[in-house]
């Protein structure tokens, strides 16, 4: 009877551990998972939500200009004007999106380029939706998977662009004219595949560092506000390479603002470029087909 009894007692106890166990798991979750639901249901964004591509008339300059100019590295130094760029790479795992990023842009109505790659938006399509739904934000082509382009085949080149543009066209309605090589890294194979595909390669003049786990969000403000000069194309990350990216980011915005620059998307500076060479970039090239890089360049 004893050890009925004591048998019993051992049930009853482990009964009741894995209920609290239970219970305590169920509660660290389910607000988690609720929270979850309601981000991804005030997330979404419609279709007929989507800004409309860029005026043909700038697609048009930013295709027309001459060879030399390319890829487009920044604006002309006469003009107190800088753009703000950031790159959506494909990490292992899930492609994270910094939606604090985009809040800060959009709350501080701040224009900038956002370079996506085709996998990256296959796995968030609702934050490409996002950014697609303000006009102060312009998006491009930053390959499918990211590779380094200076290993692979001509055919893959190609393949990696056409897929992107496939992807963010058929999701969007969008079709990029942007493009920027993955880790920086280009020749003049690559920017003539992406001009066969109505692509300008986009670099940079100012790298941020952000995808350096030492840099800390005081000293990201630093170095971009110390390199940032008239025309400058900053880039950074709007995904998990972008440690402390949404920390720096309040503090860079006012410090260009306050220092009287103008923030602007890549293709505002490519604009400028193109109607400060004779004639216009079109009527320039059409007329010399010279290569010469207007004289604030």
């Amino acid at each position: 009877m004893t050890s009925v009894l004591k048998l019993g007692r051992i049930i009853a106890t482990t009964a009741v551990f894995v209920l609290f166990v239970y219970l305590g798991t169920w509660r660290a979750h389910t607000p988690r998972s609720r929270e979850a639901t309601n981000a991804s249901q005030n997330d979404s964004v419609s279709s007929a939500e989507i800004v409309k591509p860029h005026p043909k008339d700038i697609r048009d300059l930013a295709l027309a200009l001459p060879d030399s100019l390319l890829p487009f590295c920044r604006g002309l130094k006469s003009l107190h004007e800088i753009a703000l760029s950031f790159d959506a790479c494909p990490t292992s795992g899930k492609n994270h999106f910094n939606k604090a990023i985009a809040n800060i842009l959009l709350q501080t109505k701040t224009p900038a380029t956002v370079f996506l790659s085709g996998r990256w938006v296959e796995e968030d399509t609702a934050a490409t939706l996002l950014l697609a739904s303000d006009s102060l934000i312009e998006l491009g082509n930053h390959s499918y998977t990211h590779p380094h382009m200076m290993i692979v085949s001509l055919d893959r080149m190609r393949r990696e662009l056409e897929r992107t543009q496939k992807i963010i066209t058929d999701l969007t309605g969008q079709v990029p004219f942007l493009f920027r090589a993955p880790y920086g890294e280009f020749n003049d194979t690559l920017i003539n595949v992406g001009k066969e595909l109505g692509l300008v390669t986009v670099q940079f003049d100012v790298e941020s560092g952000d995808p350096d786990t030492t840099f800390t969000a005081q000293r990201l403000i630093k170095w971009v506000t110390e390199k940032a000069r008239n025309g400058s194309i900053i880039i950074m990350h709007i995904n998990d390479r972008g440690w402390h990216t949404a920390q720096a980011l309040p503090a860079i915005i006012q410090f260009l603002r306050e220092k009287g620059y103008k923030l602007v998307k890549v293709s505002d500076l490519m604009k400028e470029v193109s109607e400060s060479l004779p004639g216009g970039v079109v009527a320039h090239v059409e007329a010399s087909g010279s290569e010469n890089p207007p004289k604030e360049q």
